[in-house]
């Protein structure tokens, strides 16, 4: 069985993988270098395979968080340097738009770049897929948004706002103006956007886009982050073996203690084949039927919403938590969680 799952941190989404492990919160689909294709890379800037680094003419970007947006567009890339020029000028500034110039160039990649006091802004125009062509059906399966998979699969090229070197820059406030540049771009080709520090893909709905006028984007896709999870990832099995072999540890601390502390509880919803794996602060108990309000937001089980009141069987249970009198354990299925 091929399912979908979703795991979260709190308010967030929840895991999204396939088969029964539920997913790391860490960002999820594997992409090219920074704002690149994973095969035709951008001129001066050659993707490296898996999450690489942009390595550009004017110096390396050191490997941490890669500062870039990319908005996938439903046709070939056609941004002009005026346009590019405008959306920098609208957010850092008229000096810095006045440096922007054309950088290197192919038949079916070009770039505009300008250097700032300490790091370089650069536009990449794609008129090619951000992956090669043969890889985008593989790449779309690990998208969990079924709106944005439907966007990645139809793209047809793309463009991407970056940031190189400045390696001391904040990534919230990198991914701030990066994201307020990106979102002067937006228009009626584009179809998804990614940061692709996160690896995860939204289509730009409205409440997206106000996002990121206003400096929001990073915290707005980490609060919908979901990654895929294959069946035989070894090491989410044997957490979810850990957390329904110790269960009833979790079930004595919430009989003796449910009025003075935390509990959370994930669980496995499962839908036509799919399945994802989301936190729910738990607030009852009867027989083998766990009852509390649902913390992540659903991509498999639609018809839910995010606080709302739900049911579900002992054996869905695949995590917990608990928080009591300064004792806390469990999460051993989301690292980010897990008590120290």
């Amino acid at each position: 069985m091929v399912g979908l799952v979703v795991v979260a941190l709190l308010g967030g989404c929840g895991d999204s993988g396939r088969g029964e492990a539920p997913a790391k919160p860490a960002g999820r689909e594997s992409a090219g270098a920074p704002g690149r294709p994973g095969g035709g890379a951008a001129p001066g800037a050659p993707a490296k395979e898996g999450r690489g680094q942009a390595k550009g003419e004017q110096g390396d970007q050191e490997e941490g968080v890669p500062l870039a947006v990319t908005l996938l567009l439903d046709r070939p890339a056609e941004l002009d340097i005026e346009t590019a020029r405008r959306a920098l000028a609208k957010v850092m500034g008229e000096e810095a738009a006045k440096g922007l110039e054309m950088g290197p160039k192919t038949e079916l990649i070009h770039c505009y770049m300008a250097e700032l006091k300490d790091r370089m802004v650069m536009f990449n125009v794609a008129r090619v897929t951000y992956v090669p062509p043969a890889g985008i059906e593989q790449h779309a399966a690990e998208i969990a948004d079924p709106a944005a998979r439907a966007a990645f699969r139809a793209h047809k090229g793309f463009v991407s706002v970056d940031f190189v070197g400045g390696t001391d820059l904040n990534p919230e406030e990198a991914y701030a103006m990066l994201g307020k540049i990106a979102c002067e771009l937006i228009d009626d080709t584009c179809i998804a956007v990614l940061p692709v520090a996160l690896d995860t893909y939204l289509t730009p709905s409205d409440e997206l886009k106000a996002a990121m006028r206003t400096g929001e984007t990073l915290k707005f896709f980490l609060d919908r982050i979901v990654e895929m999870v294959r069946p035989d990832d070894g090491a989410m099995n044997e957490a979810i073996k850990t957390a329904r072999t110790r269960w009833p540890e979790f079930v004595e601390v919430w009989r003796t203690s449910q009025g003075n502390g935390g509990f959370l509880v994930k669980a496995k919803f499962e839908r036509a084949g799919k399945a994802e794996h989301m936190w729910v602060q738990l607030e009852s108990i009867k027989g083998e039927t766990l009852r509390g309000k649902l913390l992540n937001r659903p991509v498999v089980a639609r018809e839910l919403r995010e606080g709302q009141i739900v049911e579900f069987a002992q054996t869905d249970v695949s995590d917990w938590l608990y928080a009591v009198k300064g004792k806390a354990e469990g999460a051993f299925t989301d690292p980010r969680m897990r008590p120290r």
